[in-house]
């Protein structure tokens, strides 16, 4: 009986804690739009780092990135027959963006980095594609 509980203490101790997912958007987009890899797309110009502004989802999301997130590895997931291209920018508090750390691969639908640690913003664009669900995440 000693040996059972000896057993279950050590793999106790030895087993790594699991690091928490946060979510930080989670949501489907309708439309590719190619030339949002070069100045942004739709959803950006109506958005305008604002994440309650109209248009979500019609060819990007804009959300805000909480503290908790900021210098972590985010990691970019996208589902569906039309998630060919998608990408991840992130913005200062005055709206300007880091594209030095952005997530812009031609053709590639799932990408990870960090992110800079002054962003508050960040807008996932689908640049080629339709009707994509999208996932930006960091384990924290």
């Amino acid at each position: 009986m000693r040996k059972g509980w000896f057993v279950l203490l050590v793999f106790a101790l030895v087993t790594p804690a699991r690091a928490a997912t946060l979510v930080l958007v989670e949501g489907d987009i309708t439309i590719g739009n190619p030339l949002g890899a070069i100045g942004g797309g739709v959803s950006e110009i109506i958005a305008d780092c604002d994440p309650d502004a109209p248009g979500q989802g019609f060819d990007g999301i804009t959300f805000e990135v909480p503290a908790a997130a900021r210098g972590q590895v985010a990691t970019l997931t996208s589902t569906g027959p039309g998630a060919i291209d998608v990408d991840v920018y992130w913005y200062d508090a005055n709206c300007r963006p880091d594209t030095s750390a952005s997530f812009r691969r031609r053709g590639v639908a799932n990408e990870s980095g960090p992110i800079p640690s002054d962003t508050v913003i960040g807008v996932v664009d689908l640049i080629v594609g339709a009707d994509a669900h999208v996932k930006v995440s960091v384990a924290i």
